[in-house]
């Protein structure tokens, strides 16, 4: 996934987890807990690129959970008209951000063990 170092830092605290994932190559697998209430979100709460919002949009994605009900992975994206590889990977990581970030505190930790264990 192409994204840097600074857009991750600044949204999760967990530098080992942060190296972790910059230094990564290829698939990122992720769990997005459906049950949040957060999900019910529109996707403009995903603060994504004019170009991947506007894929989703045209697309009929709505909502966060709409996304996150029809796609189960980077590959589903290329199935949406003018979403390519830079706009999914974004559209992902920021699905994962979002989630990381609705969780409590308390359940971060042990978020971002499990994602690490599922790569």
């Amino acid at each position: 996934m192409n994204f840097t170092r600074e857009m991750i830092s600044e949204k999760i605290e967990n530098e080992a987890f942060v190296d972790w994932l910059c230094d990564r190559d290829g698939i990122f697998r992720f769990t997005v807990y459906q049950g949040m209430a957060a999900m019910d979100e529109d996707i403009d709460s995903l603060e994504l690129s004019v170009r991947s919002y506007n894929c989703l949009r045209r697309a009929g994605y709505s909502t966060i959970n709409s996304v996150v009900n029809d796609v189960d992975r980077r590959e589903d994206f290329a199935k949406i008209r003018c979403c390519g590889r830079k706009s999914a990977n974004e559209i992902m990581l920021k699905l994962f951000l979002y989630t990381y970030e609705n969780l409590k505190p308390e359940k971060r930790k042990a978020y971002l063990d499990k994602v690490m264990e599922m790569n």
